[in-house]
């Protein structure tokens, strides 16, 4: 059994091509922001696949794994997946699933921390 789902890929593709999309159209509409465009442009796209993955599960059609989230929030998109995990009550049960990611938003928050020191 492979650690990362063949079926992930295309959502890691997804997120690349969201994040580069909301990426342009947020400088381009929202120049305000500057150099922190590059943390809300994977957030958006978190939240965008946290939203299909929660209506997948509504419609009752492939899921999008929790690797590929686990991945997607290792990318930069934590803030966007915990967002959508809480607005949207998605996998708010899974306990396992709240641990990695409130970890890998913690360590993204140190790293950033040190980089901004």
């Amino acid at each position: 059994m492979a650690f990362f789902p063949r079926e992930g890929y295309r959502f890691l593709l997804l997120h690349v091509i969201l994040t580069a999309s909301a990426y342009f159209l947020l400088l381009r509409f929202v120049p305000q922001l500057g150099r922190f465009v590059w943390l809300a442009a994977p957030s958006a796209s978190g939240f965008v696949i946290t939203m299909l993955d929660k209506l997948s599960a509504q419609v009752r059609v492939r899921r999008i794994p929790e690797t590929a989230l686990h991945a997607i929030a290792l990318l930069g998109g934590s803030l966007g997946v915990f967002a959508g995990m809480q607005l949207m009550r998605h996998k708010t049960r899974k306990v396992s699933f709240q641990f990695t990611l409130t970890a890998v938003f913690l360590i993204q928050l140190a790293i950033l921390y040190f980089l901004m020191k």
